[in-house]
């Protein structure tokens, strides 16, 4: 049936990573056992970040590019190009011109995961029952997670400990994949045109 009018259907076709529109594949069985987990006493916080722009909801098309001093995240936003009330099917992909995006810097990262559960089972996320929602961005405060890295770090006698406290726990959660890092902060940028050509310039700034 032909959606109504006004109303646009966004053909999933992310090329740089995401799955096709409609399908879901067992990662929709995620119940956190590959995540850190939350003892019962855990402080864990999710803190909405109001600054971070929505993902788009049906293809956000995220890619994270990074190397041993930098971390960038590029997604493409939450919108409704003009002309979207006789438009019946608009096809998304990673390649699309004239759309809007964001490029998230983290700054200064120590680590990242890039990965299930999609928004369909991120009820499995330990974090979901503190806040974590689907298609938005958070800090966790008091994160169990950097709390699991610091511990690890214990063991090298040479690292200062004291300077990993500086570090914040971001997540950016997507249609099809979850996105968390350690870093000290983040800084927004905001495009519009080919995700692609963008990730291409994030490339060339990274070398």
């Amino acid at each position: 049936m032909p959606p109504s009018v006004g109303e646009e259907r966004h053909l999933h076709d992310c090329h740089l990573g995401s799955k096709a529109a409609g399908s879901r594949s067992r990662k929709d069985e995620f119940r956190g056992e590959s995540m850190y987990s939350l003892s019962p006493f855990a402080g864990d916080t999710v803190v909405g970040l109001g600054d971070v722009p929505q993902p788009s909801v049906e293809s956000p098309c995220p890619l994270a590019l990074a190397d041993d001093d930098h971390l960038f995240v590029l997604y493409l936003l939450q919108s409704k190009p003009e002309g979207w009330y006789d438009s019946w099917v608009k096809m998304i992909s990673s390649d699309s011109e004239g759309e809007p995006f964001a490029i998230i810097v983290f700054h200064h990262p120590l680590a990242y995961y890039h990965g299930i559960p999609d928004d369909e089972a991120l009820h499995g996320h330990p974090l979901y029952r503190r806040g974590l929602r689907p298609h938005g961005a958070f800090e966790i405060e008091n994160s169990s997670w950097q709390e699991a890295l610091l511990k690890m770090r214990r063991m090298q006698a040479a690292h200062r400990i004291e300077n990993y406290h500086r570090y914040r726990h971001f997540v950016l959660a997507f249609r099809d994949t979850t996105f968390e890092c350690l870093a000290e902060s983040y800084s927004i940028r905001i495009g519009n045109g080919s995700l692609r050509a963008a990730a291409e310039k994030v490339l060339s700034e990274m070398q």
